[in-house]
């Protein structure tokens, strides 16, 4: 079954390649995606790897040095099971006479 593992503490010039090496040391890799800033395109240091084998990479791979830094490598959350509910709080424009414009009390 394929999961996906969360690695993070990846260095700038790290590519996609070089991580889907590493991390065949501990399974079948499907895919890798470093997540990287919109416009810079530059790294923002962690990326996540769909593989067969995710238990392993974390155990195996989990504190690794990967280009002279320490990975931290964990089970990806599934976005769906962990997203909050609406928090209830109302909008600005539903607290009527209480909006003041301002974030401080009453000042009368």
């Amino acid at each position: 079954m394929i999961e996906k593992v969360f690695v993070s503490n990846l260095p700038h010039d790290a590519t996609e390649a070089d991580l889907k090496i590493h991390f065949e040391k501990a399974g079948a890799v499907r895919s890798v995606k470093i997540i990287t800033h919109g416009k810079r395109h530059r790294s923002r240091c962690f990326g996540f790897v769909d593989m067969e084998n995710a238990d392993a990479a974390v155990s195996d791979l989990n504190g690794k040095e990967f280009g002279g830094r320490p990975l931290r490598v964990n089970k990806a959350w599934d976005r769906e099971a962990f997203s909050r509910p609406h928090s209830g709080h109302r909008d600005r424009g539903e607290r009527g006479d209480r909006d003041r414009g301002h974030r401080g009390g009453s000042r009368r």
